[in-house]
């Protein structure tokens, strides 16, 4: 069995399974380790994304889920908007974390939104919650961006994409 993480972007029955079963520790994690408010709406969102996930990240959109050998470990997925994306729905699971799947499943992914054309990449993390995940984001040049809030301890941030550039300013 491979010990190399690799990405694949949903398209198969097994790969939308394996998203939904992700999603749902997702959920689970975030009930259990985050402090700061989260509207109600979010637990209503995930619950219907997790039955719902093919539709609800099929195109125009994207899902890359994260593979250690046969079993999923991340998932991270992008809602297209025109000429933009916001990333939502990041998640690796505990036992594949400091494996370099987090970097990975980032880098696939703005390289996959920088392909198809897109020219900016935003996102809303809980620093206060994720320190781990805002140092990650701002490695990858992710910036608060002026609406960005602090609602809550929520933070909007956001990059340019390049299409035909390297994305990945740093790795590791």
């Amino acid at each position: 069995m491979s010990t190399n993480p690799s990405i694949t972007f949903a398209r198969r029955p097994h790969d939308w399974d394996a998203a939904g079963h992700l999603l749902g520790q997702y959920q689970e994690w975030l009930r259990e380790h985050i402090t700061t408010p989260v509207p109600e709406r979010l637990w209503y969102e995930l619950d219907v994304e997790r039955v719902t996930i093919e539709s609800s990240f099929g195109r125009p959109h994207h899902l890359a889920v994260a593979w250690i050998g046969p079993v999923p470990v991340g998932i991270l997925g992008a809602r297209v908007q025109t000429e933009r994306a916001e990333l939502t729905r990041f998640f690796v699971r505990p036992m594949a974390r400091g494996r370099g799947v987090a970097p990975l499943l980032l880098a696939s992914m703005l390289h996959r939104l920088a392909s198809h054309g897109l020219t900016e990449v935003g996102l809303v993390t809980s620093p206060a919650d994720m320190p781990a995940a805002a140092r990650l984001y701002e490695r990858f040049g992710f910036e608060p961006t002026a609406a960005a809030t602090a609602c809550g301890g929520l933070v909007h941030m956001a990059r340019q994409l390049e299409p035909h550039a390297v994305v990945v300013q740093e790795v590791g």
